[in-house]
């Protein structure tokens, strides 16, 4: 963590304040009943829910709060054109369907907090149908229709099929959308540092597989921009070549807090 400490980046090693580890049994045979198959890793993500109580304890302000999964990449500046009431996400696997993804939220944080405590028991009392995703809390909490939606830009993901001309399709229900890939999303298998090539050619085709490997070559341009900047180590007796960032990032963070505030 010290690259990016170095550059101004605050880490904060986090715990989710909801621990549903000792549900998880129950939480499993729950989600594989409804053909959602998960592992232990995915009770991490209810490190996300506490963005606005860990900005409320760092004495942040702000009226707005941006959190992007680490397995994200900028393409552009980010803008809204509809700010929440209460909470903004990207779509999930299939654009405008009645479903978010957890990849991207930006939280009224007064609102939020507000919330909070009463967000948290909700989810405790009913975790066997929340229990495995923080995605699905909000949509059971507030309903689809309180959440403001973002385009599919701002969570795009790097398997969703190029059509031409700003036409994209998803692969699992052949959904036909418009979007400029403004936030990439690595998400689910598709991580750069993980081939599951094998995996998308056989269940979407040779297609989805030669554009992933192209957002891939994205992904490692950044990795190396990023390795190019000079810096210091406040730990002197670091080893810099021990320390690259292609090392941090090309890990799984399913299992960690994956909040990072700039």
């Amino acid at each position: 963590m010290y690259w990016l400490e170095e550059h101004g980046v605050t880490v904060l090693h986090h715990e989710p304040i909801l621990n549903l580890s000792k549900q998880y049994k129950e939480i499993k045979e729950a989600s594989d009943l409804l053909g959602w198959y998960i592992n232990p890793l995915v009770l991490g993500c209810w490190a996300k829910i506490d963005v606005p109580q860990i900005c409320y304890e760092l004495g942040i302000n702000d009226k707005y709060v941006l959190m992007t999964d680490v397995d994200c990449l900028w393409r552009a500046t980010f803008e809204m054109t509809e700010l929440p009431v209460i909470i903004s996400a990207g779509p999930e696997e299939e654009p405008y369907h009645q479903h978010i993804s957890g990849g991207i939220y930006v939280w009224n944080l007064e609102r939020a907090m507000n919330d909070y405590n009463k967000f948290l028991n909700y989810c405790l009392s009913h975790y066997k149908e929340v229990g495995h995703a923080d995605n699905v809390g909000y949509v059971n909490y507030y309903g689809y229709d309180k959440i403001t939606h973002m385009p599919p830009d701002w969570n795009f993901k790097t398997y969703w099929l190029n059509l031409g001309n700003d036409m994209y399709m998803s692969p699992k229900e052949k959904h036909k959308f418009h979007a400029i890939p403004k936030l990439l999303h690595y998400h689910g298998r598709s991580k750069p540092w993980a081939d599951f090539s094998s995996y998308y050619k056989k269940f979407y085709g040779e297609a989805i597989v030669k554009q992933m490997k192209e957002f891939e070559k994205e992904w490692y341009q950044c990795v190396k921009e990023a390795n190019d900047i000079p810096f210091k180590f406040k730990n002197n007796k670091t080893d810099v070549e021990k320390f690259s960032l292609s090392k941090i990032v090309n890990k799984p963070a399913r299992n960690t807090a994956q909040a990072l505030l700039f």
